[in-house]
């Protein structure tokens, strides 16, 4: 056992003693590029969601389909801990009888009028759902946000009769202190 422990540690000061006597000698033009240990993670994304809504409107059944998914197409969004987000896309349908009023796909970027620059740089559209039904339109709830913080800018799309689309920005609703 001594025997093979003294090998080794022989082995390696001749390992050690070689390597050593080539730092005066020329370069190899070979550069080692240090890594920081940490390995980069692929972006994360969000599980596809499909939704379908039954809605009187207008004296009609309109049948409501929400399907949201991940675009790898879209440009990835970063948050301050430098982690990358896949962007998502939301497709309406909205049926009756065989006929479209709505067949849309939105993305973040068709809500830029309602919503700093900035924050939509570092947002994703995340909610997208069926709200109410009033006189003038059918309304769904829309959430641009932060990924994986509670920061969110929501917004409300409004489908009129005719198949008009209008957002409004909602305010957002401060929850009540309790003592």
């Amino acid at each position: 056992m001594k025997r093979l422990i003294l090998c080794l540690a022989g082995g390696l000061l001749l390992l050690l003693a070689a390597c050593g006597s080539r730092q005066g000698k020329e370069e190899s033009g070979i550069r080692v590029l240090m890594l920081d240990g940490e390995k980069t993670r692929p972006p994360q994304q969000m599980e596809p969601v499909s939704a379908s809504d039954e809605i009187a409107f207008k004296g009609k059944t309109w049948h409501s389909i929400l399907t949201r998914r991940p675009n790898n197409d879209l440009p990835l969004v970063k948050n301050e801990q430098g982690e990358l987000f896949v962007d998502n896309e939301v497709t309406l349908q909205l049926l009756s009888g065989g006929k479209a009023l709505v067949e849309k796909t939105f993305t973040k970027n068709y809500f830029a009028p309602w919503v700093s620059v900035d924050f939509l740089k570092h947002a994703i559209l995340e909610g997208f759902i069926f709200d109410k039904v009033t006189p003038q339109a059918i309304h769904y709830a829309v959430t641009l946000c932060y990924p994986q913080s509670d920061l969110y800018v929501p917004l409300s799309v409004a489908i009129a009769a005719d198949g008009k689309i209008t957002v409004e920005k909602q305010e957002m609703m401060e929850e009540p202190y309790e003592e």
